[in-house]
């Protein structure tokens, strides 16, 4: 291969892509004048001086391009074309053939056998480098649209199995869905089968009771004035455990039937606070207990369970206040952007170790022969609260008098159809710390 000097031509930038080219040619001055030229314009250049040499290195490593001359001695250079194109395509190893000037012949067979391109020697130095820069770059640009080509497609890829597993996941969603709605049906079948089964057992056992109770006033009314002392006391026995076993059947259906109420209604306190006054009337007259209250926020839930509470707490009071000046107060403070309501008395008080205790069905801290009750009414109200998403606690301490607390999660600020508190909301008592109305 020989060369001509570039003395009218242009260098290019040095700014040009580069590459790695071999250059293969059996002329070792050719070889060694064109490396020096490209490494000018910054490109890594390689020389082999026979095919299989050029074979091995292109095994060896990696090429942009290959600069190939047609006429070598051993393996020529469209025997070693034919086998670079074994392992590589047109645009994974480009090949530029270099054949004699006028031999139309060699060119048409080094383009049939996978050549890219030809120059012709002498070679024109400007016109090859232009013909390296383009198959380069043509390299590079169909390598990088590949690997971009690549990436999409594992990107697609991805996004499919991201798609199977979203349309799984959602599958067991549905599935779960429909399983927790079966769930809830038959959640709801058992509560109405539970809330039948409770009325007709407290109702059943009413109807005995009451039997009980009457025979019994029967059988006072027909001894008389004949009835001693010993048998009296029986018959009065007889009645106040019938009356006791009758109220404590009204609680545990109470009690059943607070875990299945709704609690979706607009709700007056002060209006559930009056029912409960009014429904115990008899017991504030003859216990002369003094109510105190104030003005009560309105609230969402359930208003037969809210003055069941009212009631179960201040009846809880009376039972517990001083004998001799019974106080009980109805409580609101605003406090921390959350409410809390009460009843306090001032009673007896308790002992906070035993302030949990007292929340369930049948604990009691007092024997029946100290105070009257079943057991079950503060655990009603517990439950009630939680029915209303709050929470249900006492302060107290002994000789000192009761304060039961509870927190409701639906609290309006004013009529029944205004909206609930938020922490951004004023109210309309001052906000006093719970500490200060234990």
């Amino acid at each position: 291969m020989s060369t001509l000097p570039d003395s009218n031509s242009v260098a290019p930038s040095t700014s040009d892509l580069a590459g790695r080219i071999l250059v293969v040619d059996d002329s070792q001055t050719n070889c060694e004048m064109l490396r020096r030229r490209l490494c000018r314009r910054d490109y890594d250049v390689e020389c082999a001086n026979d095919g299989q040499a050029a074979l091995d290195m292109i095994a060896a490593s990696e090429f942009d391009l290959v600069l190939l001359d047609l006429m070598m001695p051993g393996i020529s250079g469209l025997e070693a074309l034919e086998r670079i194109r074994q392992d590589y395509s047109l645009t994974q190893l480009p090949v530029i053939m270099v054949t004699a000037k006028g031999e139309s012949q060699d060119v048409v067979d080094a383009l049939s056998k996978g050549a890219n391109d030809y120059v012709t020697k002498p070679l024109d130095f400007n016109v090859g480098l232009a013909r390296i820069r383009t198959q380069v770059n043509l390299k590079r640009t169909t390598a990088s649209l590949q690997a971009e080509v690549l990436e999409r497609k594992a990107a697609q890829e991805n996004l499919a199995d991201h798609a199977r597993r979203l349309q799984t996941s959602n599958d067991r969603l549905v599935q779960a869905e429909k399983e927790l709605q079966q769930s809830v049906r038959e959640l709801q079948q058992k509560n109405e089968s539970l809330e039948e089964f409770v009325y007709v057992a407290s109702h059943d056992l009413q109807e005995p009771i009451r039997k009980l109770v009457s025979f019994a006033k029967l059988l006072q009314t027909d001894l008389g004035d004949s009835l001693d002392e010993s048998v009296a006391n029986d018959l009065a026995f007889i009645t106040t455990s019938a009356h006791r076993i009758s109220t404590l059947v009204k609680n545990v259906r109470t009690l059943a039937h607070t875990d299945l109420a709704t609690a979706e209604q607009a709700v007056s306190l002060d209006d559930c606070v009056n029912a409960a006054i009014d429904s115990m009337s008899d017991e504030i007259a003859v216990s002369g207990a003094t109510i105190e209250r104030q003005s009560l926020p309105c609230v969402t839930g359930n208003e037969v369970l809210l003055v069941q509470l009212f009631q179960h707490l201040i009846g809880n009071a009376i039972k517990f206040a001083s004998l001799d000046s019974p106080v009980v107060e109805i409580t609101a403070v605003f406090a921390d952007s959350n409410w809390a309501f009460g009843v306090k008395d001032n009673g007896m008080g308790l002992d906070v170790r035993y302030a949990d205790r007292i929340f369930k069905p049948f604990q009691r801290l007092h024997g029946r022969d100290e105070f009257e009750g079943t057991g079950i009414g503060l655990a009603i109200c517990n439950r009630v609260v939680q029915r209303h998403g709050g929470r249900i606690w006492v302060d107290s301490q002994p000789g000192q008098g009761a304060h039961f607390q509870f927190t409701l999660e639906r609290v309006h600020r004013g009529p029944i159809d205004s909206a609930p508190i938020n922490e951004t909301e004023s109210c309309n008592l001052p906000p006093v710390s719970l500490e200060n109305q234990s």
